[in-house]
């Protein structure tokens, strides 16, 4: 294991926390088919070491740190202190538990009398008849059935598939809550880890999302599905998959619950696992074959 990850088991342990989480996160690392990759190509072990980094960067609160010093007389050494946390959180089936920014959708498209399809308002804002004043922006009463985008891509770069009851069937550049975003394989991921502003799905902690102005959104990551992570002081990943499970910008109509996507990418790894034995299996008869005919020369 990582000094990271080990010294970060110990510190839970030592305040009496449940470090099971860190034991099944440090398992789901271990399926990571780029782990594999990079372990065979020797850098393996700066890989582990970059997410594990990644994994105990923590972030001080502004708000929370002024709070305890204005409100509650604090010092500002012991309001930092306190309103220090982990910039990422682990859920206890030992996901990555991060955000993502996007821009609301906030236009659709619509064909017109002449024929011509125009771009016109999403959402019909609603007004007081006698003072005209807004009295709602339209907006639907559950934020699954909002629309948004990533916030620094936009509709750029590669499709990717966003599956659900209320996603889409084709790749598209569309984020929805309650839904799984992923891109069609490994070769969509960038997986240099020197390397940034390049191909694949980005996610990142609290010090990564207050860089970026939009809509926040809580997002699920399994940890097999992380390709890079080209910077380990701000919290910037780069994966092939994630799920969005809620968002700042309004109210679920659902409950997304962590266990429910760790066992969908468990089923994931079972066909991974089942795939990699079949081919060692494979590989194994071959190689018999082979020394088998070696010998009899």
């Amino acid at each position: 294991m990582p000094e990271a990850l080990v010294e970060r088991i110990y510190e839970s342990m030592d305040k009496g926390l449940d470090f099971m989480p860190l034991v099944k996160m440090w398992t789901r690392w271990l399926r990571n088919p780029v782990l594999r990759t990079k372990m065979k190509k020797g850098w393996g072990n700066e890989f582990c070491e970059r997410f594990f980094s990644y994994i105990n960067l923590k972030y001080v609160h502004p708000v929370l740190k002024k709070e305890l010093m204005e409100e509650h007389g604090l010092s500002e050494e012991v309001a930092e202190r306190r309103a220090t946390m982990y910039q990422m959180k682990i859920t206890k089936e030992g996901l990555l538990n991060g955000y993502k920014v996007s821009t609301e959708i906030l236009t659709k498209f619509k064909e017109g009398e002449d024929g011509e399809v125009n771009e016109i308002p999403r959402y019909k804002r609603t007004f007081n008849v006698d003072t005209g004043e807004i009295e709602s922006e339209g907006l639907p009463e559950h934020v699954e059935d909002r629309l948004f985008q990533p916030a620094i891509m936009g509709s750029g770069g590669d499709s990717f598939y966003c599956e659900g009851s209320n996603g889409y069937t084709k790749p598209c550049h569309f984020i929805k809550v309650g839904c799984t975003h992923r891109l069609p394989d490994w070769s969509y991921v960038n997986t240099n880890d020197r390397a940034s502003c390049v191909k694949g799905l980005h996610f990142g902690g609290l010090e990564y999302i207050n860089c970026i102005s939009g809509e926040i959104h809580n997002i699920f990551v399994d940890p097999m599905h992380i390709g890079a992570v080209p910077d380990d002081e701000t919290g910037a990943a780069r994966c092939l998959q994630y799920f969005v499970h809620s968002s700042l910008a309004g109210v679920n109509g659902s409950i997304y619950h962590s266990s429910t996507y760790a066992a969908k990418t468990d089923d994931q790894w079972a066909e991974m696992r089942a795939k990699i034995v079949e081919e060692y299996d494979a590989s194994t008869i071959k190689s018999g074959k082979e020394v088998g005919e070696l010998t009899n020369l």
